[in-house]
Formats: structure tokens, C-alpha cells, sequence
């Protein structure tokens, strides 16, 4: 591809987050685990792999990410935070949600 086209392309994560949001969750499942493969430590994979497993209900990919995500990687980025709180709502509580939320 030209070099061009590579700046202007989506980033994995940005295409797994257009995923979710146009309803694709097996997509941006794929996309995420795609990224966690080469980078175990992207933060924003984490994140959307997560979301996406419990999404589909798929406990033991969510128990699979979890216990391959045993060292400190890069953090989530803002971006995420709304399918983190997302995510900490459904399975702790409305307030763990509201705990990642950015302060002003």
C-alpha cells in the first residue's frame, strides 16, 4: 500500500470500536484479539475484547483475556472509557461504571 493510504487507514482499535457501535461485535472481537496477539499490552484491546466477550456472552474468552492480561500494558485511552463503564456497570456495579468516567 501507499504510504499515503497506511497514515489515512484506521487504526485496529478505531475499526473495532466503528464496529461495535454499527452492531459488528464479532468483528470488532476479531479486530481486538487481533491487536492483543502482536501487542498483549494495548490497554484500548483490552478493553474492547473484553466489552465484546461479555457482550456475546462468551465467559470463557472474557476468563481467556483476563488471565493472559497478567502484566501492566499500556493504559486505556479516553476513548474506550464509555465501553468500560459500560462494561463495569453490567458486571459489578452502576458506580464501579461511574468510577472510570473522566473528571472534569
Amino acid at each position: 500500500l501507499h504510504p499515503d493510504t497506511d497514515a489515512r487507514r484506521p487504526s485496529g482499535v478505531a475499526r473495532a470500536r466503528a464496529a461495535v457501535e454499527r452492531g459488528d461485535v464479532a468483528t470488532a472481537q476479531q479486530e481486538a484479539e487481533t491487536i492483543l496477539a502482536a501487542d498483549p499490552g494495548n490497554g484500548d484491546a483490552l478493553v474492547v475484547a473484553l466489552f465484546t466477550a461479555d457482550l456475546q456472552q462468551d465467559h470463557a474468552a472474557f476468563a481467556r483475556l483476563l488471565r493472559a492480561a497478567d502484566q501492566p500494558g499500556k493504559p486505556a485511552s479516553r476513548e474506550v472509557l464509555g465501553m468500560l463503564e459500560s462494561l463495569l456497570a453490567r458486571r459489578v456495579s452502576a458506580r464501579a461504571g461511574q468510577l472510570v468516567r473522566p473528571q472534569p
